[in-house]
């Protein structure tokens, strides 16, 4: 059962429907810091119900957490309601389960500590990081555009527990890992690669190579690229992009290629 869980911190609508639209949820779970008896329950479930009418075929249950806003507190809360959920499940219901929690950069840090916990358990979670074009903290001025303030952005936040598995994935692959590093670095020869979520073919990274004077043979590439796209999706860092031919690096990839470039220096 694919569950949307949201926490509620303002005006976020655009980004819920947008969530809803893309992640193709069964469930969907509000929750928030306060009381049943605050004012933003009840606002809560006016939005549940707005939902349920929106999205006939999804469950909608809206939960108040009753806790404080400290982190660790907010954070232990958060975690242990997702564990309650899970434990209640029937047995084939949490063979399919999946938790995709929607977080934005103004989201409490103690959602974020509760993630955290969560992604080194045997529950299946993940977290997506959304953001609209409106926001002027961006950091790029090509990413702030108030005319486009209806259009918001979903992006996969890699976790700690994604990171390693990713990570040990290259372990004895020297060949796959070398081909991962000579993708970071075509992407990295131009910034604007990351920022507009570039494609690439195999062919680019043979003539980058040649740039560089490595030479990589463009079988031995297609052969652990093709590889990479089979990785499960939890710690995926390469996806095919719009055909059999184009790929694309994924936010854990991006993420993944940063800290081993680190640990190179």
């Amino acid at each position: 059962m694919k569950t949307v869980v949201i926490p509620l911190i303002g005006e976020n609508w655009p980004l819920i429907q947008d969530a809803v639209s893309k992640l193709g949820p069964e469930r969907i779970i509000l929750c928030h810091t306060l009381s049943r008896k605050d004012l933003i329950h009840t606002n809560s479930l006016i939005l549940g119900s707005h939902l349920m009418s929106e999205n006939r075929d999804i469950e909608v249950e809206t939960i108040p957490l009753n806790c404080s806003d400290y982190p660790l507190a907010l954070g232990q809360s958060f975690a242990g309601m997702l564990v309650n959920d899970f434990s209640e499940l029937r047995e084939q219901e949490k063979n399919r389960c999946q938790y995709d929690v929607l977080i934005t950069q103004n989201t409490p840090l103690g959602y974020f500590f509760g993630i955290t916990a969560l992604s080194g358990s045997p529950l299946p979670v993940s977290c997506f990081l959304g953001s609209t074009s409106a926001d002027i903290s961006k950091t790029q001025t090509r990413d702030f555009n108030p005319t486009n303030s209806q259009k918001p952005s979903l992006e996969k936040f890699p976790l700690f527990e994604q990171i390693q598995s990713a990570l040990s994935q290259f372990n004895r692959k020297n060949a796959s890992r070398r081909i991962f590093s000579l993708i970071v670095d075509w992407y990295e020869e131009s910034k604007d690669r990351y920022n507009s979520s570039s494609s690439f073919r195999t062919s680019d990274l043979v003539s980058f190579s040649q740039s560089r004077g490595v030479n990589e043979l463009q079988s031995t590439i297609s052969n652990h690229v093709n590889q990479m796209t089979k990785w499960a999706s939890n710690f995926r860092l390469i996806e095919p992009y719009n055909s059999t031919v184009e790929y694309q690096i994924t936010s854990l990839g991006r993420t993944v290629g940063w800290m081993m470039k680190l640990s190179e220096e």
